[in-house]
């Protein structure tokens, strides 16, 4: 889109990928609208104004796009065409991007709506892996600068009332799972979220509803959806639902509680107050620094936070060749989209 903008007047420019497929879509924006099914708006009238107003569509023009390479899952790549392929290939793009775009809409009000009308009882988890965290020195022989160990991050935020009777304020609670375990596969996915179904056993709640991206390694892997397709039946006194955001759609209080953890333990290193060097240790000091507890009566008054260090001896393997000759049944109920009343 940079390279068309630079050809158009001021006030015809389009610029951002918001705007440009809200000039494709009905005001009234519905599901045939998305799914570009709608007589009434579409691609078309869009780049008919974008061509006219181009005035030599055959003047070649560097652009770049973010492709899948073989050096590398993605890279930015640099390419040069005539300003007609370029719009060519923007209207492929923007016939595709809406319903991504408008899908992500749709969950990040759907969430906040939820959060808004939490019901007594229940909650929200979210849940997401940190950057790892590199175990560096303040004094370091040269060698070791090449060879940091990493500590594994995985934060947990739980959202729900009070339990207090007459309470009903929220409490965000963060529950940071330390491990050694450096692959972030199914098998330690699938352990966190047991601990975090025992977690809400522990509240006492009636329903948990987790949330996380669709990181297909770690949260949709088949051996992800055959342990979520058991849970109710190892569960029945906590109704789980799962939802997944669309891909890559923003940050989450994961993120911001990764970060502050990771930070804290950081400047307790450069200081020279402290030396991390694995899970162990880095749980140890979090536990001590940088724990929030609430008071018995109610638990509102600040956000809570804690901290658990998960062993390679804790997490289950998955046995594949078991799964390849005899496959596991299990059922799931699925929808696109949920709506939160």
């Amino acid at each position: 889109m940079d390279a068309i903008n630079k050809e158009l007047e001021e006030e015809q420019r389009i610029l951002t990928i918001e705007d440009l497929v809200g000039k494709t879509l009905c005001t009234d924006v519905g599901r045939l609208c998305v799914e570009r099914e709608c007589a009434d708006c579409g691609v078309g009238s869009v780049m008919t104004d974008l061509c006219e107003a181009i005035d030599n569509k055959t003047k070649v023009k560097k652009w770049s796009k973010w492709e899948k390479t073989e050096k590398a899952s993605k890279d930015l790549v640099f390419r040069e065409d005539s300003l007609s392929n370029i719009l060519t290939m923007l209207q492929t793009a923007v016939h595709d991007v809406a319903k991504h775009l408008k899908v992500a809409e749709w969950q990040r009000r759907q969430y906040t709506r939820l959060k808004s009308c939490l019901p007594k009882g229940h909650a929200m988890c979210t849940v997401d892996f940190s950057e790892n965290y590199l175990c560096k020195f303040q004094n370091e022989v040269q060698s070791a600068h090449w060879s940091y160990r990493q500590v594994s991050v995985h934060p947990c935020v739980f959202i729900y009332r009070c339990n207090q009777p007459e309470c009903y304020k929220v409490v965000t609670e963060y529950v940071v799972f330390l491990t050694d375990v450096l692959k972030h596969d199914s098998n330690l996915t699938k352990h966190i979220l047991n601990l975090c179904i025992e977690k809400g056993k522990e509240l006492g709640l009636a329903a948990l509803h987790i949330f996380s991206d669709g990181c297909s390694s770690q949260y949709k892997s088949r051996y992800t959806f055959h342990h979520l397709s058991q849970l109710q039946e190892l569960h029945p006194h906590i109704k789980i639902t799962r939802h997944f955001f669309g891909s890559n759609h923003g940050k989450s209080l994961c993120d911001s509680c990764g970060g502050v953890v990771k930070n804290a333990a950081i400047r307790a290193v450069l200081a020279g107050r402290e030396v991390i060097q694995s899970a162990q240790q880095m749980f140890e000091y979090c536990s001590k620094n940088l724990t929030v507890t609430g008071d018995d009566s109610c638990s509102h008054l600040e956000n809570l936070r804690s901290f658990a260090v998960i062993q390679p001896t804790d997490i289950p393997s998955q046995t594949t060749s078991v799964g390849l000759h005899f496959p596991a049944k299990g059922m799931l109920s699925i929808k696109k989209l949920v709506l939160f009343l």
